[in-house]
Protein backbone atom coordinates (compact mmCIF):
# COMPACT_ATOMS: atom_id res chain seq x y z
CA UNK A 1 0.00 0.00 0.00
CA UNK A 2 1.63 3.19 -1.10
CA UNK A 3 1.42 6.73 0.11
CA UNK A 4 -1.71 8.52 -1.10
CA UNK A 5 -1.23 11.31 -3.54
CA UNK A 6 -1.45 14.84 -2.18
CA UNK A 7 0.15 14.16 1.24
CA UNK A 8 3.70 15.25 1.89
CA UNK A 9 6.07 12.76 3.44
CA UNK A 10 6.18 14.61 6.75
CA UNK A 11 2.40 14.66 7.21
CA UNK A 12 1.50 11.09 6.09
CA UNK A 13 1.04 8.40 8.79
CA UNK A 14 0.05 4.84 7.68
CA UNK A 15 -3.05 3.41 9.36
CA UNK A 16 -2.70 0.93 12.15
CA UNK A 17 -2.46 -2.72 11.05
CA UNK A 18 -1.13 -1.88 7.61
CA UNK A 19 2.15 -3.41 6.48
CA UNK A 20 3.73 0.02 6.37
CA UNK A 21 2.88 0.78 10.02
CA UNK A 22 5.75 0.27 12.52
CA UNK A 23 5.39 -2.93 14.52
CA UNK A 24 7.15 -1.81 17.70
CA UNK A 25 6.32 1.00 20.18
CA UNK A 26 7.43 4.49 19.23
CA UNK A 27 10.85 5.47 20.38
CA UNK A 28 10.76 7.73 23.43
CA UNK A 29 12.46 11.09 23.19
CA UNK A 30 15.24 11.42 25.74
CA UNK A 31 15.46 14.87 27.36
CA UNK A 32 18.73 16.72 27.06
CA UNK A 33 20.93 16.57 30.11
CA UNK A 34 21.17 19.84 32.01
CA UNK A 35 24.46 21.64 31.82
CA UNK A 36 24.67 21.78 35.59
CA UNK A 37 22.68 20.87 38.65
CA UNK A 38 20.10 23.69 39.27
CA UNK A 39 19.97 22.85 42.96
CA UNK A 40 23.66 23.55 43.36
CA UNK A 41 23.42 27.08 41.93
CA UNK A 42 20.02 28.08 43.24
CA UNK A 43 18.35 28.04 39.83
CA UNK A 44 20.07 31.25 38.73
CA UNK A 45 22.28 29.87 35.98
CA UNK A 46 25.85 28.77 35.79
CA UNK A 47 28.06 30.12 38.60
CA UNK A 48 30.76 32.60 37.66
CA UNK A 49 34.36 31.58 37.81
CA UNK A 50 35.22 34.77 39.74
CA UNK A 51 32.91 36.63 42.19
CA UNK A 52 31.69 40.11 41.33
CA UNK A 53 33.44 42.74 43.41
CA UNK A 54 31.60 45.92 44.38
CA UNK A 55 32.97 49.15 45.79
CA UNK A 56 31.74 50.49 49.15
CA UNK A 57 29.29 53.40 48.98
CA UNK A 58 30.83 56.84 48.77
CA UNK A 59 30.81 58.84 51.99
CA UNK A 60 28.42 61.76 51.71
CA UNK A 61 29.96 65.16 52.35
CA UNK A 62 28.99 68.80 52.28
CA UNK A 63 31.76 71.26 51.57
CA UNK A 64 34.33 68.59 52.44
CA UNK A 65 32.73 67.94 55.85
CA UNK A 66 31.30 64.44 56.43
CA UNK A 67 27.57 63.81 56.79
CA UNK A 68 26.33 61.30 59.34
CA UNK A 69 24.59 58.35 57.63
CA UNK A 70 22.42 57.89 60.71
CA UNK A 71 21.05 61.43 61.08
CA UNK A 72 21.75 62.92 57.67
CA UNK A 73 23.28 65.96 59.40
CA UNK A 74 26.89 67.15 59.64
CA UNK A 75 28.89 64.89 61.92
CA UNK A 76 29.34 66.21 65.45
CA UNK A 77 33.00 65.82 66.30
CA UNK A 78 34.23 64.95 69.80
CA UNK A 79 35.11 68.63 70.27
CA UNK A 80 31.53 69.70 69.57
CA UNK A 81 30.19 66.97 71.84
CA UNK A 82 32.54 68.07 74.64
CA UNK A 83 31.53 71.73 74.29
CA UNK A 84 27.84 70.80 74.30
CA UNK A 85 28.35 68.68 77.41
CA UNK A 86 30.19 71.54 79.14
CA UNK A 87 27.32 73.97 78.50
CA UNK A 88 24.76 71.39 79.61
CA UNK A 89 26.61 70.70 82.85
CA UNK A 90 26.96 74.44 83.44
CA UNK A 91 23.19 74.86 83.26
CA UNK A 92 22.63 71.89 85.55
CA UNK A 93 25.15 73.23 88.07
CA UNK A 94 23.44 76.61 88.13
CA UNK A 95 20.03 75.01 88.59
CA UNK A 96 21.24 72.64 91.33
CA UNK A 97 22.91 75.37 93.39
CA UNK A 98 19.87 77.62 93.07
CA UNK A 99 17.58 74.92 94.38
CA UNK A 100 20.02 74.27 97.21
CA UNK A 101 19.80 77.95 98.13
CA UNK A 102 16.00 77.68 98.04
CA UNK A 103 16.05 74.61 100.28
CA UNK A 104 18.19 76.46 102.83
CA UNK A 105 16.22 79.72 102.60
CA UNK A 106 12.88 78.15 103.52
CA UNK A 107 14.20 77.81 107.07
CA UNK A 108 13.92 81.21 108.74
CA UNK A 109 16.95 80.54 110.94
CA UNK A 110 19.14 79.99 107.84
CA UNK A 111 17.57 82.59 105.58
CA UNK A 112 20.19 85.25 106.29
CA UNK A 113 23.05 83.01 105.10
CA UNK A 114 21.26 81.16 102.30
CA UNK A 115 22.90 83.18 99.49
CA UNK A 116 25.48 85.91 99.03
CA UNK A 117 22.82 88.38 97.85
CA UNK A 118 20.81 87.81 101.03
CA UNK A 119 23.92 88.30 103.15
CA UNK A 120 24.74 91.61 101.47
CA UNK A 121 21.37 93.20 102.31
CA UNK A 122 20.54 91.16 105.43
CA UNK A 123 16.76 91.70 105.25
CA UNK A 124 14.38 90.67 107.99
CA UNK A 125 12.69 87.39 107.01
CA UNK A 126 9.16 88.07 105.80
CA UNK A 127 9.71 91.77 105.14
CA UNK A 128 9.10 93.43 101.80
CA UNK A 129 12.80 93.68 101.04
CA UNK A 130 13.25 89.95 101.67
CA UNK A 131 10.46 89.18 99.19
CA UNK A 132 12.11 91.39 96.57
CA UNK A 133 15.46 89.70 97.11
CA UNK A 134 13.91 86.25 96.87
CA UNK A 135 12.30 87.22 93.54
CA UNK A 136 15.62 88.61 92.35
CA UNK A 137 17.31 85.35 93.28
CA UNK A 138 14.74 83.49 91.17
CA UNK A 139 15.57 85.71 88.19
CA UNK A 140 19.30 85.10 88.71
CA UNK A 141 18.74 81.35 88.86
CA UNK A 142 16.66 81.38 85.67
CA UNK A 143 19.23 83.46 83.77
CA UNK A 144 22.16 81.33 84.89
CA UNK A 145 20.33 78.14 83.88
CA UNK A 146 18.99 79.40 80.56
CA UNK A 147 22.25 80.93 79.30
CA UNK A 148 24.28 77.71 79.03
CA UNK A 149 21.18 75.76 77.98
CA UNK A 150 20.56 78.03 75.00
CA UNK A 151 24.22 77.80 74.02
CA UNK A 152 24.17 73.98 74.21
CA UNK A 153 20.99 73.63 72.15
CA UNK A 154 22.10 75.95 69.37
CA UNK A 155 25.59 74.49 69.28
CA UNK A 156 24.16 70.99 68.81
CA UNK A 157 22.11 72.27 65.86
CA UNK A 158 25.01 74.16 64.30
CA UNK A 159 23.84 77.74 64.80
CA UNK A 160 26.47 80.17 63.58
CA UNK A 161 26.00 82.42 66.62
CA UNK A 162 26.78 79.64 69.11
CA UNK A 163 30.11 81.29 69.91
CA UNK A 164 28.34 84.50 70.87
CA UNK A 165 25.90 82.43 72.93
CA UNK A 166 28.87 80.89 74.74
CA UNK A 167 30.22 84.32 75.62
CA UNK A 168 26.77 85.32 76.89
CA UNK A 169 26.69 82.14 79.00
CA UNK A 170 30.00 83.15 80.57
CA UNK A 171 28.67 86.60 81.35
CA UNK A 172 25.56 85.17 82.99
CA UNK A 173 27.85 82.84 84.94
CA UNK A 174 29.32 85.86 86.69
CA UNK A 175 26.03 86.11 88.58
CA UNK A 176 27.35 83.20 90.63
CA UNK A 177 28.80 85.85 92.93
CA UNK A 178 25.30 86.49 94.30
CA UNK A 179 24.36 82.84 94.86
CA UNK A 180 26.77 80.32 96.41
CA UNK A 181 30.48 79.52 96.06
CA UNK A 182 29.56 76.26 94.33
CA UNK A 183 27.75 78.20 91.64
CA UNK A 184 31.11 79.29 90.22
CA UNK A 185 31.30 75.78 88.80
CA UNK A 186 28.67 76.83 86.27
CA UNK A 187 30.84 79.74 85.18
CA UNK A 188 33.89 77.51 84.81
CA UNK A 189 32.07 74.94 82.69
CA UNK A 190 30.60 77.65 80.47
CA UNK A 191 34.08 79.11 80.00
CA UNK A 192 35.43 75.69 78.98
CA UNK A 193 32.65 75.21 76.43
CA UNK A 194 33.18 78.68 74.99
CA UNK A 195 36.92 78.14 74.72
CA UNK A 196 36.40 74.93 72.75
CA UNK A 197 34.18 76.73 70.26
CA UNK A 198 36.90 79.23 69.42
CA UNK A 199 39.40 76.55 68.45
CA UNK A 200 40.19 76.43 64.70
CA UNK A 201 38.90 72.85 64.43
CA UNK A 202 35.38 73.99 65.30
CA UNK A 203 35.08 76.35 62.32
CA UNK A 204 34.39 73.65 59.64
CA UNK A 205 31.47 72.39 61.73
CA UNK A 206 29.67 75.73 61.61
CA UNK A 207 30.46 76.19 57.91
CA UNK A 208 29.03 72.75 57.13
CA UNK A 209 25.83 73.57 59.02
CA UNK A 210 25.56 76.87 57.17
CA UNK A 211 25.65 75.06 53.84
CA UNK A 212 23.37 72.32 55.16
CA UNK A 213 20.63 74.70 56.31
CA UNK A 214 21.02 77.11 53.38
CA UNK A 215 21.70 75.02 50.26
CA UNK A 216 22.27 76.88 46.98
CA UNK A 217 19.00 77.51 45.23
CA UNK A 218 18.67 76.69 41.52
CA UNK A 219 18.54 79.66 39.22
CA UNK A 220 15.04 80.44 38.01
CA UNK A 221 14.98 81.52 34.36
CA UNK A 222 11.77 83.39 33.55
CA UNK A 223 10.15 82.46 30.23
CA UNK A 224 10.75 84.95 27.44
CA UNK A 225 7.94 83.91 25.09
CA UNK A 226 4.51 83.50 26.64
CA UNK A 227 1.54 82.67 24.41
CA UNK A 228 -1.79 84.12 25.50
CA UNK A 229 -5.26 83.08 24.40
CA UNK A 230 -6.45 79.73 23.03
CA UNK A 231 -3.94 77.13 21.97
CA UNK A 232 -3.23 77.10 18.22
CA UNK A 233 -5.19 73.88 17.65
CA UNK A 234 -8.31 75.45 19.14
CA UNK A 235 -8.20 78.63 17.10
CA UNK A 236 -10.76 79.06 14.34
CA UNK A 237 -9.18 80.28 11.11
Amino acid sequence: MGQPHGFPDSEYSPPAGSPEAPSGPPESVMPAEPLSDPASIGGLGDPLAQPIHTLPPLEEEIGGYPISPRTGEPVRSPLIIAATAAFTLAGLAAMATYWWYWWVAINIDNFGTSAKLIELFDPRPGSGSSVVLVCLMAVIGAIMTAGPGIAAYNLWHGASWSRAAGIAACLTGLLAFFVLPWTWLAFGLAAVGTGLLWLPTARPYFEAWRQFTNPPRPEIVPPTQVAYGPAPRFRVH
